[in-house]
C-alpha cells in the first residue's frame, strides 16, 4: 500500500506552505512492472523537479525534496508571486493521487489535509477545489473558530478543463509556447511485451498498453510535435518502460529537446524522462 497525503498549511502572514508525501510500495505488480508504482512516482519527481527548478531560479520562498527507499517528501512555499504556479503543480499531483486512489483502492491511500494556523474558520473563497470535497480542515490556535458554512452557490469556473482529442494530431490545435508543463504516461509496451502480460495488467484495455512493434509510436509523436507548444525552458515529463530510457532520451535528442534527465522510481528501475523545451 502507497499511503500518500497532500497538506496545506496556511500560515499567520497569509503564505501557503505546501507539503506532498508518498510512502510504501503499491503491491499492483511484479519488480519493475507495478504500473500503479510507476504512476506514483511519476507524479511525485514531476512536482519534485518544478519545485527544484523554482528553488533553483528563487521562485519560492522554500523549496525542498527527501527522498529515501520507498519514500518521497515535497516541501514548498510561494512567494506571493508564484502563488498560482505552486497551487496548480500541487493540484495537478493531487488530482492524480485521487484517481489512482479511486481506481486502486487497495494500492493507494490519499488523505488530504489543510491547516489555518490563526485558529479561524476559512473563508470558503480561501478553499482550492479539493478531491470531492474529501479533505480534512484543522484549525491549530487557541480558541479555534465555527465551521464556515459553504458559499451562496455561486459556481467558481473550472481550474481545469478536459478535453478528448488525438495525440498524433492534437498538437495542431494548439498555440505555440503558451504551456508550462507536459506530462505524459503514455502506452509504452512493445508487440511482444503485449504477448506476455500480467492477469492484472491484461485486464486493461488493448489501447490503453500497446505502442507498436518498439513500444516507442507515443514518444516519437511527443518528441516530433510538441516542443513547440510549450513556452522557452517549458518542461515535458514522460513516464517510460524501464528498459526505454536510451530510446526516448535519443528521440528526445534527435528532436532538440534540452535538459534531457531520467528519473527512478521507488523500486529503483528508469521510470521518467524530463526534458525542456530549447530556446529562448
Amino acid at each position: 500500500m502507497i499511503e500518500a497525503s497532500v497538506m496545506r498549511t496556511v500560515w499567520n502572514d497569509g503564505k501557503t506552505g505546501y507539503e506532498v508525501k508518498a510512502k510504501g510500495h503499491a503491491g499492483a505488480g511484479k519488480y519493475g512492472q507495478d504500473i500503479v508504482c510507476a504512476a506514483v512516482s511519476c507524479l511525485m519527481q514531476t512536482l519534485a523537479n518544478e519545485v527544484e527548478e523554482a528553488a533553483r531560479a528563487g521562485l519560492v520562498a522554500l523549496g525542498a525534496v527527501a527522498h529515501g527507499e520507498g519514500w518521497m517528501r515535497v516541501e514548498v512555499t510561494p512567494t506571493h508571486e508564484s502563488y498560482d504556479m505552486v497551487e496548480a503543480w500541487v493540484e495537478l499531483v493531487q488530482d492524480g493521487l485521487d484517481a489512482l486512489a479511486e481506481s486502486y483502492p487497495e494500492n493507494v491511500e490519499l488523505v488530504v489535509n489543510m491547516v489555518f494556523a490563526d485558529g479561524k474558520a476559512p473563508d470558503p473563497a480561501q478553499l482550492p477545489d479539493m478531491v470531492d470535497g474529501k479533505m480534512n480542515l484543522q484549525l491549530f490556535a487557541e480558541g479555534g473558530g465555527d465551521g464556515g458554512a459553504a458559499g451562496d452557490g455561486a459556481e467558481a469556473a473550472p481550474a481545469v478543463q478536459a478535453v478528448q482529442g488525438d495525440l498524433f494530431t492534437y498538437w495542431q490545435s494548439l498555440p505555440e509556447g503558451r504551456l508550462d508543463l507536459i506530462v505524459s504516461n503514455p502506452p509504452y509496451l512493445t508487440a511482444e511485451e503485449m504477448q506476455h502480460l500480467q492477469p492484472e495488467v491484461a485486464q486493461e484495455p488493448a489501447m490503453a498498453l500497446a505502442a507498436g512493434e518498439d513500444g516507442l509510436v507515443f514518444y516519437r509523436a511527443l518528441a516530433e510535435h510538441y516542443q513547440r507548444a510549450l513556452r522557452p525552458g517549458g518542461a515535458l515529463v514522460l513516464e517510460i518502460g524501464w528498459q526505454q530510457r536510451q530510446a526516448v532520451t535519443d528521440l528526445l535528442a534527435e528532436n532538440g529537446w534540452a535538459d534531457i534527465e531520467c528519473r527512478k522510481d521507488y523500486g529503483g528501475n528508469d521510470r521518467a524522462i524530463t526534458a525542456r523545451r530549447s530556446g529562448k
